[in-house]
């Protein structure tokens, strides 16, 4: 055992002698020491964090300074995951992440200082074919089944790549793999001749546990204050699970694939919970206790299930040609059925709600085709997908992005539950930021109340997480709201990824490659629409197209980076209800090393947009939105997720809102700044135009460490 990892445990050790009998001797703690060493079994790794950004606001229409919250927000916490892999017997191995997180907003304070244990497992086999794992686990088998989507960024610079991968490693969100917790039972025997390869595997996981949340927090509510509303609230009044299975076997040297995968969702009605609410009568303005369930949001109880077939074939690795030679097909169908409701309104006006079994199906086929030769390589990749309207899995639907608010949080206030929606929001502040910890600055103090009963936004009192990601499993009412406020920017063709419901088209991206791949460019097209119509008198459609190039001239002549990369990305959706949102996104990049350890890099990114409603009243609503970000920093990189980088930049915003009636007339402010509705509200003649424009800019400085051991 080399001598960092001795003295690690020597210290861990020495801390809890103190709870060890008198006569414990030094001669028992060495022989302690000793054991473990004598095992061999011990591994230690894991990351260490350190960020401290400051963002300073500035609106040019505040010019008044009608808005009191701050200008400046600080951003600083110094974190690190340390992941103990104890292997107590030869078969068995314990895994524990220790997370040790301190706040620069209270460094001073102790009590503060946040320890917790966000991952613990424990995993062995049996011989060399039975594999068991027991607590937190990840798993995917396919798109349509078990899955994580995520939003791509094409030739994403690696100065903003970097800040990405920091706030998705913090959720320990690990490729497209989904997080679960419970238990999972592999089986895998392998084979040189046709039988192949066999993997049956079984998997239990509680989804949600009963637990009351503060319905009026950001943290556990998609839309804080709007208890009652179906998927506001991730409070459960039961138990969650998931019971599913996978088998697959992989004969001909595993050119045939053979997949089957039952996933099986419900809510545990027996341990059904309800709570006493104090409610005040909005009519009487009466307060009294109330028995409720815990979310009244879940209208009925959850119940879904899901069957995936898969079929693959892949004539290279049959041929032995794998090496040079991409050629597969792979055929993915999939049944849902699950208990939802329908919403009854009788002649009276009496809203029902009626339970309903929905059922949808859904099928996607690949088609990889490339080759690969010493002086360039190429792939086509074409997927088709059709997926019915009905069509729920929220293993494979859940998002792992949901873009929120993060810097100058402040500014928002309520207008913070709104998302992308929000006046304040910026793509790239959701993208690239977050704060493990966010303490607030309240809006409203009141000392003498010791309740804080008038508070009733708890934005104003209690800490936050601000990330847009995430490992959570969404109800469908869940994924109906995020998707309603979700960034249409990076999620309008395909919001749930492949599983997205009510879908049919096709997507294809052909990749180039040149001098092992120093020279690399990418073409990427899709072309959606809707199976079923939703609404209106026609379909939905939606697509992409777009290309980008990267160019590493210094990693091919003089083994140090000097990369150039750019790409351009046009989508457009044409929403059911005549809704129309178009966008362009574009990304240029710079990194170049001058040291073996040393580098600087530059990033700019522009984002413009375009939404077209049919409006008709008074809504003043945003119609164009111009976001640019730049970014230039200096780094002493030793691995590519090992930094220490300081960097200096801008986002910028200006959002054009309209209404069909002049803002002087219009009562529906609710899309624009506080400030700037406060000061229509004040004077409403000095505003008759039917166009208001906002701008606001934030510059940022910024220092990261980031080290994975």
């Amino acid at each position: 055992m080399n001598f960092k990892v001795k003295t690690l445990l020597t210290l861990l050790l020495a801390t809890s002698l103190w709870a060890l009998p008198s006569q414990t001797s030094l001669a028992e703690f060495e022989k302690e020491l000793e054991s473990i060493e004598s095992r061999r079994g011990l591994l230690i790794k894991g990351n260490i964090k350190s960020v401290y950004a400051r963002s300073a606001f500035e609106a040019p229409a505040d010019s008044l300074r009608l808005s009191t919250t701050p200008d400046n927000e600080r951003i600083g916490f110094a974190q690190m995951d340390v992941s103990f892999g104890l292997r107590p017997w030869e078969n068995t191995r314990g895994v524990m992440v220790m997370r040790l997180n301190s706040g620069y907003q209270d460094f001073f304070n102790a009590g503060a200082k946040m320890v917790s244990i966000p991952w613990l497992s424990m995993e062995g086999q049996v011989k060399d074919f039975l594999y068991w794992t027991v607590g937190d686990f990840r798993q995917a088998y396919g798109p349509l089944s078990l899955f994580s989507p995520d939003v791509e960024v094409l030739y994403e610079p690696e100065i903003f790549r970097r800040n990405r991968y920091m706030a998705r490693d913090q959720v320990f969100l690990d490729g497209n793999q989904r997080n679960l917790q419970g238990a999972n039972l592999q089986f895998r025997k392998a084979s040189a001749g046709f039988l192949g390869e066999i993997r049956a595997e079984a998997l239990v996981a509680r989804l949600r546990r009963i637990g009351e949340l503060d319905v009026s927090g950001h943290t556990g509510n998609i839309f804080p204050s709007s208890l009652g509303l179906p998927g506001a609230s991730q409070a459960a009044g039961m138990d969650k699970w998931l019971y599913g299975g996978n088998l697959e076997w992989l004969p001909l040297r595993q050119s045939i694939m053979l997949g089957f995968t039952p996933l099986y969702i419900h809510d545990q009605q027996n341990t059904s919970t309800t709570v006493h609410r104090y409610i005040t009568d909005p009519l009487t303005m009466v307060s009294e206790w109330y028995e409720q369930e815990i979310n009244p949001g879940v209208l009925v109880p959850e119940k879904a299930m899901i069957l995936n077939g898969r079929l693959g074939f892949d004539l290279s690795r049959l041929l032995s040609l794998d090496s040079t030679l991409t050629a597969n097909v792979v055929a993915e169908y999939a049944l849902s059925e699950d208990d939802h409701y329908d919403i009854n309104v009788d002649e009276d006006g009496s809203v029902a709600v009626v339970p309903n079994k929905l059922k949808g199906s859904a099928l996607l086929a690949s088609l990889n085709l490339g080759y690969k030769h010493s002086v360039f390589n190429v792939n086509l990749g074409a997927k088709y997908l059709m997926n019915d309207k009905n069509w729920f899995n929220p293993l494979a639907q859940s998002p792992s992005f949901y873009g929120q608010r993060v810097l100058n949080s402040d500014k928002d206030l309520g207008q913070m539950r709104l998302a992308s929606k929000s006046p304040f929001y910026s793509t790239f502040d959701a993208l690239y930021h977050y704060s493990p910890k966010f303490i607030p600055a309240p809006s409203v103090v009141i000392g003498s109340d010791p309740t804080l009963e008038d508070q009733t936004e708890s934005y104003n009192i209690a800490p936050l997480n601000k990330n847009s990601y995430s490992t959570r499993v969404y109800t469908r009412d869940e994924i109906n709201l995020i998707n309603s406020y979700n960034d249409m920017n990076l999620t309008s063709v395909l919001p749930n990824g492949l599983a997205t419901a009510n879908r049919q088209g096709v997507r294809a991206l052909l990749d180039l490659g040149f001098i092992n791949n120093h020279i690399n460019g990418q073409v990427l097209f899709s072309n959606y629409a809707e199976k079923s119509l939703s609404l209106g008198t026609s379909k939905g459609k939606f697509g992409e197209i777009g290309g980008g190039l990267s160019i590493d001239v210094g990693s091919w002549l003089w083994n140090l980076p000097l990369a150039l990369s750019g790409s351009y990305k046009q989508t457009k959706a044409d929403y059911p209800g005549n809704v129309k949102h178009s966008s362009s996104f574009i990304n240029a990049g710079l990194y170049a090393k001058y040291h073996s350890r040393f580098g600087v890099s530059f990033g700019l990114q522009m984002i413009d947009s375009e939404v077209d409603y049919a409006i008709d009243g008074p809504f003043l609503r945003l119609n164009k939105s111009e976001q640019m970000q730049w970014r230039a920093g200096l780094d002493y990189s030793l691995a590519k997720n090992t930094w220490v980088a300081l960097n200096y930049g801008v986002i910028n915003a200006e959002n054009l809102y309209q209404s069909q009636a002049s803002v002087g007339e219009s009562l529906q402010l609710d899309a624009l700044p506080n400030y700037m509705a406060t000061a229509i509200e004040a004077n409403p003649e000095s505003y008759t135009s039917k166009k208001l424009n906002h701008k606001f800019d934030r510059a940022i400085i910024e220092a990261t460490i980031n080290a994975d051991f």
